[in-house]
Parts: C-alpha cells; structure tokens; sequence
C-alpha cells in the first residue's frame, strides 16, 4: 500500500524476489553449472533449451545417454536432469512431466543405472584414534590451531555437518544461519550449541540444541574444554561473529572455510600415517555416528544429536569386525546351547 493506494509495481517487484528465492543460495549456484550442462548439450543439437523439441521424450532420453557417455555416475544423472531442465520448466512456467511419466526417459535412466552401477564411493570416518594422533601435530600457541581443534571436537561429537562448521568462502558468511559466538550456550554446566539453519532447517522454523560432552579426566578431547579454551584465546567483537575464527596470511580474522578444514584435516592425517584421500570434512559426522553407535548409543539418539530427518543416518554408521565377530559368536553360543529360537 502507498498513500492509501495498491503499489501494483513494488508487489510485482517483490512477488519476483520471493519466486527467485524458491532455492537456496547453495541450490542455487548447483543449479546454475547444472543448467549449464543442459544448454551445453542442446547448443551441440542445435536446439533451444526450453522449446517443445528440445524438452521431448526423445531429446530428454538422448540427453542420459549422452551423460552416461561421460562416465558420470547414475546419481549424477539423476540430478542433472532433476536440477537441469526440470527446474527450467518450473521458472519459466512450462510444465514439466515427470520421468516416472515418461516411459523412454525411465527406460533410458534405467538402462543407466544397470550400465554405470549406483555405487558410491563414501569417505571414511574419523575415530578418536585419528583425533589423539591428530592433536599431537598441533600447535597450541597458533590461534588456527586451536580454532582447527576446537571444530574437529565439535563436528565429531555434534555429528555435524561440515555446511555447519564452517562456510564455502569467508565473504558468504551469514550470522542470520551461520554458527555465530552467540550460538553458545550453558545448560545445566553442559555445553550447548543452537543451529538455526542447516540441510534440514531451511525456513528457520525451529533451532536445534546440539549438547556437548563434558570430559574432564580426558581434557585434550573434551570439546567443552576445548571451546572455552578457543574463546579465551581468540576473542571476538560481536556476539554475531563467526564461531570459528581463521587468521589469514594478512593477520585478518575470516570465519573458517571449507576449503581451510579439509585441507588442514588432510595436513594432520597425512602427518600421522594416514592416507588422507579417504576423508573429507564429512568424514566428522560419519565417525561421530559409527562411535556413538559402536558405545551403546541408540540410534534414536544419534539420528537426534545429528538432526537426521529420516533413517539416512544408517548409512553413516559403519560395522566394524569387532562388532559382526559379536554377532557371529552370539549365533554360534545360541546353536551350541540348542536354542531353536522362533517367532
């Protein structure tokens, strides 16, 4: 409303803000270099992107054979196509039909998914023997290195992700979603850090409690201790800054990147004899998970602590020999006391 009046202009104006605003940020940068694809593809056939021809069943099903062609894997594929056209259609008010609608586009898929394999090769987890061994090659007079720490505690007891620990670059930093100084909290003498936005709170309708373990005949890997010791040493201005703070070769403060994590996670492992292509800054949560589960935790509580939004977090949790060498001599135990068991 302008002076009694309906601003037909600025809704209109802000009607187109909030369509474009459909993905999020990160989604939408996928989007993009997926679409990319697509226009690359249909550039080489000498096809518009959106016209009839070029979104046909035929052209659809050609578009897989020509990914596959690429050796991309089937879940690639999948996406391209589901982020591709299909998002196309959506923003320009075409409709879209779906695959499961298109019988030579599933057949296609199909076919793919049987030549390629739907395999994926999942990053290892880190385990409390990396993270001892890890912290002997740090340096606790360098403020990085406590701030390094500090997020390997966190991502492996929080079972966080590495979205949460840390942003892409430091000039995307959000203190609206982003782990904030602020976010820390005390409870009941436990640490507790909210999130406010993750994969799954993306419209800010609820904030997720993740508490922390208190350790205290084992210091060096209590994340409560280890957070306390990081805001000692590396204060901050504002509430709204950063949680984890890296100084950069200018002696600038920059909120930790993805980029910084995962290369210093590779640094530490490979300083201690491990081969570091296997891990990656996932690698946090899905330790965190198969060592809750591995103590007795139950899967309710980590699909909690981890803010599962469905059974996903199974696999996560990897079985390790000790645990299937249990089970074994469990049955074996039960057969040699004949028990026939039943339902």
């Amino acid at each position: 409303m302008k002076n009694g009046k309906f601003d037909e202009a600025a809704i209109e104006a802000f009607r187109n803000h909030l369509q474009q605003r459909w993905l999020a940020d990160s989604s939408r940068k996928t989007v993009n270099s997926i679409i990319k694809q697509w226009f690359t593809f249909c550039g080489l056939r000498r096809l518009l992107p959106m016209e009839d021809l070029a979104l046909s069943d035929d052209n659809l099903s050609r578009y897989i054979a020509w990914l596959a062609s690429k050796h991309l894997q089937y879940r690639v594929i999948k996406n391209y196509i589901s982020m591709g056209p299909r998002v196309l259609c959506i923003e320009n008010g075409i409709n879209w039909i779906p695959v499961s609608e298109r019988p030579l586009v599933w057949q296609t898929l199909r076919g793919a998914r049987r030549e390629l394999g739907d395999f994926t090769n999942r990053k290892l987890g880190i385990t409390l023997e990396h993270l001892t061994k890890m912290r002997g090659t740090l340096n606790f007079q360098d403020h990085n290195d406590i701030t390094f720490w500090a997020a390997c505690l966190v991502g492996f007891y929080g079972l966080f992700r590495k979205a949460n620990l840390c942003v892409k670059r430091a000039e995307d930093f959000n203190p609206r979603k982003d782990l904030r100084r602020g976010d820390l909290l005390t409870k009941n003498n436990r640490l507790i850090i909210q999130v406010r936005h993750s994969k799954v709170i993306q419209f800010g309708e609820r904030v997720l409690e993740v508490m922390m373990p208190y350790i205290p005949g084992k210091p060096e890997l209590c994340p409560t201790v280890t957070v306390a010791h990081m805001i000692r040493a590396i204060p901050t201005q504002s509430h709204e800054d950063a949680l984890f703070q890296w100084r950069d070769k200018k002696g600038k403060w920059t909120p930790l990147t993805h980029n910084i994590l995962v290369g210093k996670l590779k640094a530490s492992l490979q300083a201690v004899g491990v081969n570091p292509t296997q891990y990656s800054g996932h690698s946090f949560r899905r330790g965190g998970a198969t060592w809750a589960h591995s103590i007795g935790v139950s899967d309710k509580l980590i699909k909690t602590q981890g803010d599962w939004a469905s059974d996903a977090y199974m696999i996560y949790i990897t079985i390790g020999d000790a645990a299937k060498m249990n089970m074994v001599n469990t049955m074996a135990s039960a057969a040699a006391r004949g028990e026939i068991g039943g339902p």
